[in-house]
């Protein structure tokens, strides 16, 4: 079995362009759970340069907003 590290982030401040590590540590959020949104289509868009894949600051706006909730369940 791997052995688990923790990866130690610092935030980045708003910017044109994330990168899905940038993205994932501003949001507070793993790498894994990141993937689980895109595949079950909660995901940010995402945009393509070269082999890298960013997330446009508008982008990262929009998908904030799509997943606030107003109310949480009790």
């Amino acid at each position: 079995m791997r052995k688990r590290t923790k990866v130690l982030c610092t935030p980045v401040p708003a910017q044109p362009a994330y990168s899905i590590a940038q993205f994932c540590c501003h949001h507070g959020i793993s790498r894994s759970l990141f993937y689980r949104l895109l595949h079950d289509g909660l995901g940010p868009r995402v945009m393509k340069a070269g082999k890298r894949t960013l997330i446009s600051q508008e982008a990262a706006e929009e998908w904030r907003r799509k997943m606030e909730v107003t109310e949480l369940a009790a």
